[in-house]
């Protein structure tokens, strides 16, 4: 039987690997749709994919509303998927130490 903090890392990640993966369903969406409109976006994680995913939908309202919301949704997991590693950076360590 796994202890209570094999437990807790093993949700994390698990948690992780779900928002990692959502965070690439995002972009791909994002990228998705600039296509649709003659703007291929680069790959690399940058501000340059904001800023460009932004400029390609600038001016039609509808694509302009949807990027917004995917950039915002897209920051989130990014935001969520840092929290997990602080959190599992702090178990990590204070398993080390007490180990």
């Amino acid at each position: 039987m796994k202890s209570l903090p094999a437990h807790a890392i093993r949700s994390l990640v698990i948690a992780r690997k779900k928002l990692v993966g959502q965070h690439v369903m995002l972009e791909n969406q994002i990228r998705s749709l600039a296509v649709v409109f003659g703007v291929r976006l680069p790959r690399a994680l940058s501000p340059a994919f904001i800023d460009q995913a932004l400029w390609a939908s600038e001016g039609i309202d509808g694509l302009s509303a949807t990027m917004r919301g995917l950039i915002a949704a897209r920051a989130a997991v990014l935001s969520a998927v840092s929290a997990i590693d602080t959190d599992m950076k702090k178990m990590a360590k204070a398993s080390s130490v007490g180990g």
